[in-house]
């Protein structure tokens, strides 16, 4: 075979008809086969990768669906999800800034691709930990810009959904993780 083929990280063998390969996200040039990503070997390469590289594992664990956290405040556990992603990746979620409330917002890829092209490059700088010291700001901005395509939708405890709002906890209210781009299922008390 042709060294210059793209191989899968896992097996190490090119491209098959029933078996393609897929660009892994964080590393550039890094491909799998979808079957060997979800094997045993799969799951070692990723435990390695998070094992040797820091930025790997935030990227890992921040892009995972139903990532368990506990509340800093109260100990109250809660899974975490990434915005704009699974089922209906185009559809951004808006957290409530005073509770654990979310909604599907008004804008999407589709109707307001200028938000949200914005928003997926403060996400890749917040996965990456690229510019996080200007992300306050820029979110802000944002949700200044653009929180009124959403203002009509109040909170049923009152208060606002916003881009700017972080996830919270349903116990005690307090702030889930110092994120933006997540929201929080909590399940049924």
């Amino acid at each position: 075979m042709d060294d210059n083929l793209q191989r899968c990280v896992i097996c190490r063998r090119g491209a098959e008809p029933a078996a393609p390969l897929f660009a892994e996200d964080f590393y550039p040039d890094t491909w799998y086969h979808l079957a060997c990503m979800h094997s045993s070997a799969g799951a070692a390469w990723i435990r390695a990768q998070k094992a040797r590289d820091p930025l790997f594992k935030r990227y890992n664990e921040l892009m995972t669906q139903g990532l368990p956290v506990q509340c800093p405040t109260c100990a109250g556990d809660a899974q975490l999800y990434p915005k704009a992603t699974g089922w209906a990746p185009y559809d951004w979620e808006m957290n409530c800034d005073q509770c654990d409330n979310f909604i599907v917002a008004g804008f999407n890829a589709y109707t307001h691709p200028e938000i949200t092209e914005q928003l997926e490059e403060l996400f890749d700088n917040f996965l990456y930990a690229n510019h996080l010291d200007n992300l306050d700001g820029a979110i802000a901005d944002l949700a200044g810009q653009y929180d009124y395509l959403v203002t009509d939708s109040k909170c049923t405890c009152g208060g606002n959904f916003s881009i700017k709002a972080k996830p919270r906890c349903k116990r005690c209210r307090s702030i889930l993780f110092d994120t933006y781009f997540h929201y929080a299922d909590q399940g049924d008390e």
